[in-house]
């Protein structure tokens, strides 16, 4: 489901002005920092992956820029902009 198919008061960046950031789940933020999806994959998605690669959310700050590259919808520029949000 692309994010444009989700209520607009469900989207994740609606969500987080409206309940903050701590209301939100971590696919939510991990989604908003990825920005965009992919014609298949929703931003929603490629986070939800990501997180599914992951024992625990802590375990993202030792995520590398090759584990990233190799979920479809990690191309260079979300790799980088991930782990420097990290």
């Amino acid at each position: 489901m692309k994010i444009k198919d989700i209520p607009l008061t469900d989207r994740p960046r609606e969500r987080l002005l409206k309940v903050g950031p701590s209301n939100l789940s971590n696919e939510e933020l991990l989604a908003i920092i990825i920005k965009t999806g992919t014609k298949n994959k929703s931003s929603k998605e490629i986070a939800s992956e990501i997180l599914s690669k992951l024992n625990n959310i802590n375990e993202l700050a030792t995520i590398d820029y090759n584990n990233l590259k190799k979920i479809n919808g990690i191309g260079n520029v979300k790799a980088i902009d991930l782990l420097a949000s990290i």
